[in-house]
């Protein structure tokens, strides 16, 4: 089993990613705001599909999502932006 879990905390906001996974026999895709980086959140899904053991991530929120590896169509991985509130100018 390919799992993920990082300590709450334990991440900077360059280190966070978006993930959308596309699951065959399924219309829908799955959409997982992660504290893991794209790098990280890359390697798992490589050794899921390589090794045919499901992928395992969590969310933000400690939600676990398990996809079995052959239900895999697609993964699409970005950097997440961070939502700034208030008035600012960068």
């Amino acid at each position: 089993m390919t799992t993920a879990k990082k300590p709450a905390g334990s991440s900077n906001s360059n280190d966070r990613a978006e993930i959308r996974i596309g699951v065959s026999d399924n219309a829908r895709e799955i959409t997982i705001e992660s504290t893991l980086s794209a790098g990280e959140v890359e390697a798992l899904v490589a050794k899921s599909a390589s090794s045919d053991a499901p992928l395992v991530l969590q969310d933000e929120k400690g939600r676990t999502v398990i996809v079995p590896a052959n239900k895999i169509s697609y993964v699409e991985i970005s950097p997440r932006a961070i939502r700034k509130v208030g008035f600012g100018t960068d």
